[in-house]
């Protein structure tokens, strides 16, 4: 009886050092993945202005999002999701996942608004202790039956990561969106400035 006891024990320990070695391996090719990918993915274009403070942008002219919504509008406020852009990189409906710590950040935030009903905005940012490094609020008016933005203001962050939380209220309706961001420091080779 002691012996059976010995080889399920062996067992039950071979079986979660294989689980260990397993996830182990994962996690390194995901992290080669991503640090292969982080140099192809950050690019840097030229100089931008950025805009000071939260606010709601409508479009007044018809888009493409807005042409699919009109076929069959919802009645409530629905998010089109959150992304972050810079002074130095454009992007459009994504969020790059690296940035340098000398670039100008905003947060932009999209959203359907089923009624005239002013909204809520809220942007956090927090380092991964949970420490709160950005916080934006404010209650906006905005354009019914039309896609809305949100955009905020973040400025520059230190090197480090953190998650975005971004969330607009209308009612009792909420749009909500989180994501995790790297900040790296000018002194990295993916944080060159273009001349």
């Amino acid at each position: 009886m002691m012996r059976d006891e010995c080889s399920k024990t062996d067992k039950g320990v071979s079986n979660v050092s294989k689980t260990l070695v397993t996830k182990l391996a994962v996690l390194a090719t995901l992290t080669g993945l991503l640090s292969g990918s982080a140099e192809a993915a950050k690019r840097l274009d030229p100089t931008r202005i950025a805009q000071p403070g939260l606010s709601v942008v409508s479009p007044s002219a018809s888009t493409e999002d807005q042409d699919a919504i009109r076929t069959g509008p919802p009645k409530r406020i629905v998010g089109f999701g959150s992304w972050l852009t810079s002074n130095y990189e454009v992007d459009v409906y994504t969020s790059n996942y690296l940035w340098c710590d000398f670039e100008h950040l905003q947060l932009v935030s999209g959203f359907f608004a089923g009624s005239d009903n002013s909204v809520h905005a809220l942007v956090t940012i927090k380092d991964r202790s949970g420490r709160l490094v950005y916080q934006a609020e404010d209650t906006m008016p905005v354009e019914a039956h039309a896609v809305n933005y949100v955009i905020a203001d973040i400025g520059p962050l230190d090197p480090g990561f953190y998650r975005v939380f971004s969330r607009t209220i209308q009612k009792e309706k909420t749009a909500k969106q989180r994501f995790w961001i790297q900040v790296t420091p000018q002194s990295d080779a993916l944080c060159v400035v273009p001349e």
